[in-house]
């Protein structure tokens, strides 16, 4: 039992130092999404499907699918079109809370030489939101 007790403290804490990623969702931070929103203002791009070969102290990489709305006529009846893409998140920075973010991401069409890097949205430079 109080091998199982160690085994869990060391899992726990090994958890709680990697760095997590909030991009539009600033009070929820996650590490390993299985989806991540780039468009925040209206969410007609966004990359899901996510599956992650790294998540390390100094970046995560993943593989998934690009889903962008067209929103022709408008983006309520918009069509969607997909994507293959690779991703990457960068740039871990400690928050005031003592909790570490990535606060950078980059995503590239998988077949093509465009690539798109953002920063996340909500982080301020002077801690995390």
């Amino acid at each position: 039992m109080i091998r199982a007790l160690f085994i869990a403290a060391a899992l726990t804490g090994s958890h709680r130092s990697l760095p997590a990623f909030a991009g539009c969702l600033p009070t929820a931070p996650q590490v390993r999404p299985s989806a991540l929103l780039v468009n925040c203002a209206d969410g007609t791009l966004f990359l899901a499907g996510l599956r992650w070969s790294t998540w390390g102290g100094d970046e995560a990489r993943a593989t998934g699918v690009a889903r962008r709305n067209d929103c022709v006529p408008d983006c309520r009846t918009g069509r969607l079109t997909s994507r293959r893409v690779a991703v990457r998140l960068y740039r871990a920075r400690t928050c005031s809370n003592g909790r570490r973010e990535f606060t950078r991401f980059t995503f590239m069409y998988l077949g093509a030489a465009e690539t798109s890097t953002f920063k996340s949205p909500f982080y301020s430079g002077a801690g995390c939101p």
